[in-house]
């Protein structure tokens, strides 16, 4: 478990591509192939004991609680087919 404990809360590190623009993710452009400079800093965030998550994970969090769980798009769905409801006549 201390395993399990210890890796929980990574950051994720991804290409700095427009689909990879969210809050919370570490980007690192492949064109300079800086990728190795920044897993170095994402590592040097998680500070001495790995306890606690990556900083970009707790943003991540907040904006997945924020926009993109089901009560949120549900609602926005709902929003959707009453618009269509009403151009339908």
């Amino acid at each position: 478990m201390k395993f399990f404990r210890r890796y929980v809360g990574a950051a994720t590190i991804a290409p700095d591509w427009e689909e990879w623009d969210r809050p919370g993710i570490v980007p690192y452009s492949p064109d300079r192939k800086d990728l190795a400079e920044v897993l170095n800093g994402a590592l040097a965030a998680f500070g001495t004991n790995g306890d606690q998550p990556h900083p970009g994970v707790i943003e991540g969090r907040e904006y997945i609680d924020r926009h993109l769980r089901l009560p949120h798009l549900n609602g926005m769905r709902w929003r959707v087919l009453n618009a269509l409801a009403a151009v339908a006549g």
